[in-house]
């Protein structure tokens, strides 16, 4: 069974959420706990199983969690939890899905934009939320910050807070708000006219609410058929993320999902025909380990964003640093190049800068992170060869070159490395295959003058600091940001060696 929360849970804590720090205040420690009972009772009688030497418990900091419990480590491989497929709130299991194929229909038949797998699961839930007690869901959706009265707990509904509204976090979810408002307005709005609004969704901020909270539990792609097929999986949902050591991850349960580890016989068997999402161990829990999930490779910026939370260590945060920014200082140096007559100078401003639109490296919101491990962004790295090229000769064309098999084959090897440390989860994989993208396109275009490549860099890198350094509005420089770009322009000299790649 379900092992017990203990009663003693902060009340300041969100119910059930490991991704909300804070809960409304209208919410008690009581209030609380009979959620969690009722909860357990619903899970219990759904089929949902967990291995009796871990616990569902209140961790400083992140509200709950599951820890392991006194007793033998438990060993690589071992199912903590098994959740059965038919649990999970989906699109075609959701009381919803009878109208929802209407609505498709009718969506089609009127020439109306047909709504992602996404939007058909903010509809669903909001469904769900509709029919309260009487939704099979109702014991598990009562423990996540779906209603309005429990929107300090959505990241994405900060922007509305003083505090909060001029900092790069503010501009985030801002820009992240205006479009989903858009696409509220172009897409789902037609939609529910079209079913008569039987939905706890009535405006574009009840649809940011619930797909704020959606974002940040749905689960994508459980079966790797590389499909989205979004659901949310209650209590699986419900484990923190480690940005350093991650201990556990999410399979799709089958005779052969035990071959990287001893098979768990206390688990039992799967439920009629359905599949089991099952939690397995990828390091050994000692007893007080947490059982940790990764939810991908995210700056702290975009933890706080989409899951209202940051860790206190990150190898994976990084300093964003607008594409457009970057491109000015470059221009600057060529212009300031003494490699050329001032008209040459200008003439290369020109080419680069059409060069870059043409290859989506200068988007009006593009963004460039510079990490702390010191490597720079392969996009930096693209934007300054390509203008050395051009300051070398302005009126050359850029044609790409021809890429080794082995270079080919090392970056498709680094792929697979990053694909499998980022598991599921798709935006990191979208973000990697970009990133390998970047670097094939680096590897097209000729080497140019390491010196002068060099010299870009390094000027890049101090105006960079300078003006992230600069006071901006009393408040002083961003300390870390600066180390971690300092980390950056400390290594120019070791980016590009002769034929690097």
């Amino acid at each position: 069974s379900l092992q017990a929360v203990p009663t003693t849970m902060p009340s300041e804590k969100s119910n059930a959420s490991k991704r909300r720090r804070v809960a409304p205040a209208s919410e008690s420690s009581q209030d609380t706990e009979t959620l969690l009972l009722s909860f357990r009772r619903w899970a219990e009688s759904e089929g949902f199983w967990l291995h009796p030497q871990v616990a569902v418990v209140s961790v400083p900091g992140k509200g709950l969690g599951v820890v392991a419990l006194n007793g033998p480590p438990l060993p690589v491989g071992m199912v903590l939890m098994r959740c059965p497929e038919a649990m999970g709130l989906r699109v075609p299991a959701s009381a919803f899905f009878p109208q929802l194929k209407k609505l498709r229909g009718a969506l089609m038949a009127a020439e109306e934009e047909q709504l992602s797998a996404i939007d058909e699961l903010i509809l669903s839930v909001g469904f769900e939320l509709h029919l309260g007690t009487a939704s099979r869901w109702a014991p598990y959706l009562a423990l996540l910050p779906l209603t309005p009265s429990r929107e300090l707990g959505v990241p994405l509904l900060w922007a509305d807070t003083e505090c909060v509204a001029s900092t790069a976090l503010g501009e985030r979810i801002a820009a992240e708000r205006e479009d989903l408002a858009v696409h509220y307005a172009n897409v789902v709005a037609p939609a529910l006219q079209l079913i008569g609004h039987t939905i706890a969704i009535n405006c574009a901020r009840d649809f940011a609410r619930i797909g704020s909270v959606i974002r940040g539990y749905a689960f994508t792609d459980v079966h790797g058929t590389g499909h989205a097929l979004p659901r949310l999986l209650p209590l699986v949902d419900m484990m923190n993320h480690s940005s350093v050591k991650p201990t556990v991850r999410v399979v799709l349960d089958t005779a052969d999902s035990a071959a990287s580890g001893p098979i768990d016989r206390t688990a039992p068997a799967a439920v009629g025909d359905g599949a089991i999402m099952a939690t397995r161990t990828i390091v050994a829990l000692w007893p007080g380990d947490e059982a940790m999930l990764s939810y991908g490779r995210l700056t702290s910026l975009e933890l706080l964003s989409r899951y209202g939370f940051v860790p206190e260590a990150n190898p994976d945060d990084a300093v964003e640093v607008p594409t457009g920014v970057v491109w000015n200082h470059i221009a600057e140096w060529i212009s300031s190049s003494t490699t050329g007559q001032a008209g040459d100078n200008a003439k290369s401003v020109a080419s680069t800068q059409h060069t870059l639109e043409d290859m989506g490296l200068l988007d009006d919101d593009g963004i460039v992170g510079f990490r702390p491990d010191g490597r720079l962004p392969a996009e930096v790295c693209l934007m300054v060869r390509v203008a050395c090229l051009h300051v070398e000769g302005p009126d050359a064309p850029l044609e790409p070159v021809a890429v080794s098999d082995a270079s080919l084959a090392a970056l498709a090897e680094e792929l697979e490395v990053v694909m499998a440390a980022v598991g599921d989860d798709d935006d990191a994989h979208a973000r990697a295959a970009a990133h390998i993208q970047m670097q094939h396109t680096l590897l097209q275009f000729p080497a140019s003058d390491t010196h002068l490549e060099a010299q870009c860099l390094d000027t890049l890198g101090r105006r960079l600091l300078q003006q992230l350094a600069a006071p901006r509005g009393g408040r002083g420089c961003n300390a870390q940001a600066v180390a971690l770009l300092a980390s950056s322009a400390q290594i120019v000299t070791r980016c590009f060696p002769p034929r690097r790649h």
